[in-house]
């Protein structure tokens, strides 16, 4: 691929994103921003983890500014603060290495709200790849539907805690509005979750744009699943301020299991069930270790 027409000296948005041993995917996912009309008004970061494959190489020679760092070094929400002031840009749209822009108008799509005013953040819809499983393909469409919504502190009664639900695999942030909650905080997961709440409760809004759509999904994998609810509970019972002022009752979880097992079925039958019915298991058994080991570390840190 060719080089970049450089952007011009002012860039109204920065776009940052962290890689490791992306040499097989950095270019499904800067290509089409690289070659859309609107590139002029970017500006790109990629940060690198020090990988091991070809990663910096292919990103440099797309024009595209690449900062390296120690992998030991990375963290969810340092990383990308970092990033963000060093881009300096009105907006900023954090991606990951594995979404890839379905067309040239996707970053405008999904930075209009906040051009506009009407929202000081935004995340857009991640479509599952065509032939990943059934249990991924149904989880990206439960959450990123085909309709476009704004969402505030004063709808936590139809959304409950998926009120501050923002992917940082493809999302936008108002710099200045995000500077004034803190920035990312500083976490080995939920960065975007975290600066969402932030947002929401300090009297901001979040758009979803279901017209900024990237392909992004994972192959089923149960372990990676365990791991990432385990995180789950361990964010929710350390940062408890999440729930403060949220209904009592949601039913986003059954909701989804139900869906999922029904799909499933449709799907595979008596063996996607199980299938199913294993991961569902799985979510909730992580998720409650996850609460459970961070009120022991609680415990143990509190003075006797």
């Amino acid at each position: 691929m060719e080089p970049a027409t450089r952007p011009h000296s002012d860039p109204q948005v920065g776009i940052i994103v962290p890689t490791l041993n992306a040499g097989g995917e950095i270019e499904k996912c800067l290509g089409p921003i690289v070659r859309s009309p609107h590139f002029p008004r970017y500006r790109i970061l990629v940060v690198d983890s020090s990988s091991t494959d070809d990663t910096v190489e292919r990103t440099k020679r797309m024009g595209i500014e690449c900062d390296v760092i120690k992998r030991s070094e990375f963290d969810h929400g340092l990383t990308r603060n970092q990033a963000r002031k060093k881009l300096n840009t009105p907006i900023v749209v954090c991606m990951t290495q594995d979404a890839y822009p379905t067309g040239p108008d996707t970053i405008e799509h999904l930075v209009a709200p906040l051009l506009a005013g009407t929202a000081q953040a935004s995340y857009g819809r991640q479509i599952p790849r065509p032939g990943c499983d059934f249990v991924e393909a149904f989880a990206r469409e439960f959450s990123y539907g085909p309709g476009s919504f704004v969402k505030s502190w004063e709808d936590r009664a139809e959304f409950g805690i998926r009120l501050f639900m923002c992917s940082n695999s493809f999302a936008a942030y108002d710099n200045a509005a995000l500077e004034q909650v803190g920035g990312f905080p500083e976490t080995v997961f939920g960065e975007d979750f975290l600066a969402a709440m932030a947002l929401i409760k300090s009297g901001g809004k979040i758009a979803y744009c279901a017209d900024a759509a990237v392909e992004h999904s994972h192959a089923y994998r149960l372990r990676a699943e365990i791991k990432r609810n385990y995180q789950i509970g361990l964010m929710h019972t350390i940062h408890p301020e999440i729930f403060g002022g949220l209904p009592k009752t949601q039913s986003a979880g059954m909701t989804f299991a139900r869906g999922l097992l029904r799909r499933s079925r449709e799907a595979a039958g008596l063996s996607g069930v199980a299938k199913a019915f294993i991961y569902l298991v799985a979510r909730l058994s992580s998720y409650k270790w996850g609460r459970i080991a961070a009120r022991f570390s609680a415990s143990r840190k509190s003075p006797k």
